[in-house]
């Protein structure tokens, strides 16, 4: 379960963080927004939208969740437990991904 969840999450911070250098630098170049202080503020709010994703993910899964889908919706939500798991993997991947955006960004404060 380990390499499956860091594997993906690894590839994900890499495209996610590519994408990140390619955004600060059009910035730079655009705007003359310091290089170092946006790709930081960049992966901050990144790390918060993936692990708002993945908190919303995981309790969409939950009992609680499913409960309060069939309250405001009024229909019943039946999952099987592969597609919990499915769902969990997906969750905290993303929750991963986060959690690795938020260090890399601590770092680079540290480090700056």
């Amino acid at each position: 379960m380990g390499q499956d969840l860091v594997v993906p999450s690894l590839g994900e911070n890499a495209v996610i963080g590519a994408i990140d250098v390619a955004l600060v630098t059009l910035l730079y170049f655009s705007y003359r927004w310091a290089f170092i202080d946006t790709f930081g503020l960049v992966m901050l709010i990144e790390a918060a939208v993936f692990m708002l994703i993945g908190g919303a993910m995981e309790f969409s899964t939950s009992a609680s969740g499913r409960a309060f889908v069939s309250f405001v919706f009024r229909k019943a939500v039946t999952l099987t437990p592969d597609d919990i798991r499915r769902s969990t993997m997906r969750a905290a991947t993303f929750t991963l991904v986060g959690v690795l955006l938020f260090a890399e960004s601590l770092l680079l404060a540290l480090i700056y």
